[in-house]
């Protein structure tokens, strides 16, 4: 009987890292693009950024910004008035972040580490907002990271999270990303990879609307405010169909009718948008900063 071991299964996380440590300026130039796929991100940003500042203010709130990436959000959120704490796997985007919170000037109002947001380096109930934007897609256990992110967040609290919505439009329309197709295309990739010796390629994880409900239920958390967002770019193959402007065009066209209540295309966009209040406390007042609050801040990114 042969006793010999194949090889070692690689770490998924160690996959995703490498990824991101690789295409880091990448993900900083996708907001600075005009192209559809650049305006679909951009526009989650400012969805993000409209729920974070939903109903509260966020002057003297504690918010962590999990997942930070090129650190457009973080930046926002400070110059909202909030005191924000910025993780990142990944040193590339922790430097991003910095360079765009000094170029926001709040500083003193940041303060960046290195962790992981499956196990976070803070006590329970530390926040009164969490982001997580792009952030469940690419960990290999989502409900485990949003346990650990809605630990971390106060009773009363708000989290406002993306996924990529497994039945958005542009999905579907696409064999190689059409969620009726992924069991065919996973046993696909699994018997390449292994055959060819290929090395393993991160994959954004798809959730449907209803299974992210299910996850944020199962951690306590209700929803208050939701959308989608994005329609395009679209491909057949993994190739554009149309055109940059026709493309363009047709997504402005199509977001406009989500964003009407249209049947069908409201929760059709590519990205899942929405903010979950946590039980417990009815949501508290955010209190107003200690005379040394923000001194605690003197670490801060760029200082």
């Amino acid at each position: 009987m042969s006793n010999a071991v194949g090889p070692a299964r690689p770490d998924p996380q160690k996959v995703v890292d490498s990824y991101f440590h690789q295409q880091a300026t990448y993900w900083e130039g996708i907001y600075n693009g005009s192209g559809v796929m650049e305006l679909v991100h951009q526009l989650r940003l400012q969805v993000v950024l409209k729920f974070a500042g939903h109903k509260q203010p966020l002057r003297a709130a504690r918010v962590l910004d999990a997942g930070c990436g090129a650190g457009l959000a973080t930046a926002a959120l400070a110059k909202a008035g909030g005191l924000v704490y910025a993780v990142d796997s990944i040193p590339e985007m922790i430097e991003l972040t910095r360079k765009a919170v000094v170029k926001q000037q709040v500083q003193p109002r940041v303060r960046c580490l290195r962790g992981n947001v499956q196990s976070l380096p803070f006590a329970d109930h530390s926040f009164d907002l969490v982001i997580a934007a792009g952030v469940l897609p690419w960990v290999p256990a989502p409900q485990a990271a949003l346990i650990e992110l809605c630990r971390v967040l106060k009773p009363g609290g708000r989290i406002v999270l993306t996924t990529d919505n497994r039945w958005g439009l542009c999905w579907i329309a696409d064999p190689l990303t059409n969620p009726a197709l992924k069991p065919l295309k996973d046993f696909a990739i699994k018997a390449l990879t292994r055959s060819l010796k290929m090395t393993p390629r991160a994959r954004v994880r798809m959730t449907s609307i209803r299974e992210c409900g299910r996850m944020l239920g199962a951690c306590g958390l209700k929803i208050v405010a939701q959308s989608t967002v994005g329609f395009g770019p679209f491909s057949f193959f993994k190739r554009e169909v149309l055109p940059p402007n026709a493309g363009l065009r047709l997504h402005r066209r199509l977001q406009r009718m989500a964003d009407q209540g249209y049947p069908v295309l409201r929760w059709a966009g590519a990205q899942y948008v929405v903010m979950a209040e946590k039980a417990g406390a009815a949501a508290s007042r955010i209190p107003r900063p200690a005379g040394d609050a923000l001194s605690t801040a003197r670490s801060a990114c760029g200082a």
